[in-house]
């Protein structure tokens, strides 16, 4: 919903609101790139660690770095985003980025910025600090969290409101996307016409719905795409 919202402040197309809405959350819908289920599934297979810390420290932001490194991992993840915009084929990386963007913000542990923020590491994540009750995804859960959401969304709106003056040609990733979004005439989707009325919660809602059932999944080739970016 975050990306929904600054997605419809900056008045980018519905469609696009949609899509970066959609792949923005699509690491914690698809259970074959999200953390705790990938973190589980191969925790004791050694040949696919390089997928399981990749899902979980690129992905995800649990990469275990010091106040610099998240400092770091911030600022490339927010000219990636930046770069990414510029081609609205690729709003399906545009979102997972973000989701990383966000992750950078919400995965670490202690006060936003200051020296002794530290990033949850890539074997254990935030699990035990969940278990305790004090998820980091849990924005109103204290200060600390609300205030890392705040500033998580001053620079995600100056991010997706300014052009980026690099040219990173991300059209290239468009080769390996097919069909990622609601077969036309299947079920209510962006090629629709919606109800200026309808809340834009309702919108997101049926978009969410019908790709869930008609889309197909990234693979794992497509996601490790973001693993090069990131890197």
């Amino acid at each position: 919903y975050t990306t929904l919202v600054l997605a419809d402040i900056v008045k980018l197309p519905l469609k696009r609101q949609l899509v970066l809405s959609y792949y923005t959350q699509y690491p914690d819908i698809d259970r074959a790139v999200s953390a705790t289920p990938v973190a589980i599934k191969y925790f004791l297979i050694p040949w696919r660690y390089s997928w399981r810390n990749n899902i979980t420290g690129e992905l995800h932001s649990l990469h275990g770095g010091n106040n610099e490194a998240i400092y770091k991992r911030r600022e490339n993840i927010k000219s990636l985003v930046s770069d990414s915009l510029k081609y609205p084929q690729n709003d399906w990386l545009t979102g997972l980025l973000v989701h990383a963007y966000g992750d950078s913000y919400a995965h670490t542990k202690n006060a936003i910025r200051s020296d002794e923020e530290r990033a949850y590491g890539v074997w254990f994540g935030h699990a035990v600090a969940s278990l305790n009750g004090q998820s980091p995804d849990n924005i109103k859960l204290n200060q600390i969290n609300e205030d890392k959401y705040l500033s998580y969304i001053r620079d995600f709106y100056s991010t997706i409101k300014a052009d980026s003056s690099t040219d990173f040609e991300f059209n290239r990733f468009k080769d390996f996307v097919d069909e990622l979004e609601c077969p036309s005439g299947k079920c209510p989707n962006f090629h629709a016409e919606y109800n200026d009325q309808d809340p834009k919660d309702a919108r997101i809602d049926i978009f969410v719905d019908c790709m869930n059932k008609t889309s197909r999944q990234l693979t794992e080739l497509e996601v490790s795409r973001l693993f090069k970016l990131i890197e």
